[in-house]
């Protein structure tokens, strides 16, 4: 019981200590009635009696109804004398904007800051906000925000880069640069390019951008678009325009651009005047053509394969046996056997490849002291040396003539291949 009663009295001590040490204000500007996408400030004022060994770590809440700008709007030096001590620190501001209408929590604000003491070592201080709840109302009017932008001001700029003389098969860029004051890049809604024939059109990923002026923040999206022309003729591109309701005036206005009209000529490369792109249709068909042919080709040989199988097999061990039946094969084979087997399987496999030297070749390696060897370590009475063994039977192969291309092909002639086939 004691030591409970000292953990609580404890915690009050180090929460008193922390009072003395680190003192944080905040304050939300609008607290009731904030427009929906435009800015709520949030202020906070943290102060010391004494001074800051570093500057204090402010963390801010993540919450999917708000965008919180972690910039800050704005930073400098406060002092406050309360009870006859002075307080000094720091004034920050930041802006969060709600994307939805409704009573909105935006959460708690967390901050960490080293507090110095004279002649000691300095202090870790952390302190919670409570939590901050925002009601935010739509603007006077409006309905629907998805394609509403809320701002100051909003600016729309168009650029066109177009060959001269464009034909089919050329590329045209447009570029469109939405500026609105007062709001953030995010907030900016996404274009809806409106489809057309003749063209076939390629979006770009937006580039997003932020700044601030005197407080004042200001948006730019920039989108870049490609058409790829697909037929000749006139190209009627459409106007667009936009949205948005204006924070200072309390009212709906719309920005535009107007409709363009560009004239494509026929390309040498595409003589009906349409690009392969233009015609979906055609390319269709000649795609399910190309499988039909496919397919079919695919069952033709399913059926002559299912049909000739055993000839087929027959034939393949047939040329296969043919293969390795020829002089080089064997004598590859041979080595092969002297460096992995024992000396019966290559005594074994040596009488029937002698069988086909000339007589006196197969003489002379059966009187060779390798093959002696070789005899020897077959009924275990010896060791073999496989290295020199291998170029005694090499000498025989290449004296027997049978590693010329003429020996070992043997080519057979026309009438009795179609004989054997027959």
């Amino acid at each position: 019981m004691r030591c409970f009663v000292l953990m609580i009295l404890l915690g009050i001590a180090c929460e008193l200590a922390a009072e003395d040490l680190l003192q944080v204000n905040v304050s939300v500007k609008p607290e009731s009635d904030a427009t929906v996408k435009q800015p709520v400030t949030i202020s906070l004022e943290v102060l010391t009696p004494n001074w800051f060994a570093k500057e204090p770590k402010i963390v801010l809440p993540t919450n999917p109804q708000w965008v919180v700008v972690e910039a800050p709007l704005s930073k400098g030096p406060i002092s406050k004398n309360q009870q006859g001590k002075t307080w000094s620190g720091i004034l920050v501001e930041y802006a969060a904007y709600p994307i939805n209408a409704g009573q909105l929590g935006l959460g708690k604000i967390d901050v960490v800051a080293e507090v110095a003491n004279p002649g000691a070592p300095a202090s870790q201080v952390k302190w919670q906000s409570e939590p901050i709840t925002v009601s935010a109302v739509m603007p006077k009017g409006v309905k629907n925000l998805d394609q509403l932008i809320v701002a100051s001001d909003v600016n729309i700029k168009e650029q066109w880069q177009i060959p001269e003389n464009p034909k089919v098969g050329d590329s045209l860029i447009r570029t469109i640069t939405i500026e609105a004051e007062g709001t953030q890049s995010m907030l900016i809604p996404e274009t809806h390019w409106p489809r057309m024939e003749g063209a076939r059109l390629y979006e770009q990923k937006p580039i997003l951008n932020n700044s601030s002026n005197r407080g004042t923040a200001k948006a730019t999206r920039k989108q870049e678009l490609q058409y790829t022309l697909e037929r000749k003729g006139k190209l009627r591109i459409r106007a667009l325009s936009w949205q948005w309701y204006n924070v200072d005036t309390q009212q709906l206005q719309t920005v535009s651009v107007p409709e363009k009209v560009i004239e494509v000529k026929a390309s040498p490369l595409f003589t009906s005047g349409e690009s392969k792109q233009a015609n979906p249709s055609g390319m269709k068909s000649k795609w399910l053509f190309g499988v039909t042919v496919m397919l079919a080709c695919i069952v033709l040989l399913a059926v002559v394969v299912t049909r000739f199988k055993s000839n087929l097999i027959a034939y393949w061990k047939q040329e296969k046996q043919r293969f390795l039946q020829r002089p080089r094969q064997q004598f590859r084979g041979l080595l092969h056997c002297i460096d992995n087997n024992t000396p019966q399987e290559i005594l074994r496999r040596c009488y029937p490849w002698i069988a086909q030297l000339p007589n006196e070749v197969g003489n002379d390696l059966q009187s060779s002291n390798e093959w002696l060897a070789l005899q020897k370590a077959a009924i275990g009475q010896g060791e073999l040396n496989r290295a020199q063994l291998k170029n005694r039977v090499t000498s025989a192969y290449y004296q027997s003539g049978k590693s010329t291309l003429k020996g070992h092909l043997k080519l057979p002639t026309l009438y009795s291949d179609l004989n054997n086939r027959t």
